[in-house]
């Protein structure tokens, strides 16, 4: 049986920042260079096709924060985490640990046997910062992370450095930089302590 993991444990105050769809120039940086600033650790889950484009991109992520296995082309359904997984062990001399579906899409059984002893991660924070009538506002990325019901000790929260399509890859994910950071100083302020995947606890979720 597959467990996938939409938050961590709820006796320990931690939360987990998760960027999708990267890496890139344009603004996965624009997020390192925050997350440096802040001394946060984050999780980047990443598609494949975009780390063959940005190899320097992925290495610099790698230095700091979590890399997990995002598929290689964002496709649905999909059957590409082999190739993604190749990849990105071209780049970083490492496998990942830790994956997430496209879409957060119930996965086949063929990709549930894939996966196997690597840790399936889903997210139980939504900034909805791909959705044009919310991801265009800073404050309403910012109300419907660090104002929602679910926040609370263990969640993982799901925003966006990049995007599946390259037309949407410089501007979709420029509302949520200008809110990170006042979702760091707020989740700070809170008493979270922001980790990377590999700091949150799932024992007994």
């Amino acid at each position: 049986m597959l467990n996938i993991y939409n938050n961590g444990r709820r006796d320990q105050p931690k939360v987990a920042l998760t960027f999708d769809d990267g890496p890139n120039p344009y603004c996965t940086e624009a997020i390192l260079d925050i997350l440096a600033e802040k001394e946060v650790r984050a999780t980047f889950f990443v598609i494949g096709s975009w780390v063959e484009v940005w190899p320097d991109v992925l290495r610099r992520v790698a230095e700091h924060h979590v890399v997990g296995n995002h598929s290689y082309l964002h496709e649905y359904p999909a059957n590409d985490y082999q190739q993604a997984e190749d990849v990105i062990y071209k780049v970083l001399n490492q496998y990942t640990d830790y994956v997430r579906i496209p879409f957060f899409r119930e996965p086949s059984a063929e990709l549930k046997r894939w996966i196997d002893k690597r840790v399936c991660i889903g997210s139980d924070v939504w900034s909805r910062d791909w959705e044009p009538q919310v991801g265009q506002d800073p404050k309403q990325i910012f109300d419907l992370v660090c104002n929602n019901a679910n926040l609370k000790n263990g969640s993982i929260i799901n925003l966006h450095d990049g995007a599946e399509c390259v037309s949407h890859l410089r501007m979709r994910p420029r509302p949520m930089i200008d809110a990170l950071p006042h979702i760091i100083d707020e989740l700070q302020r809170r008493g979270y302590e922001l980790v990377g995947m590999d700091g949150m606890d799932f024992t007994g979720v």
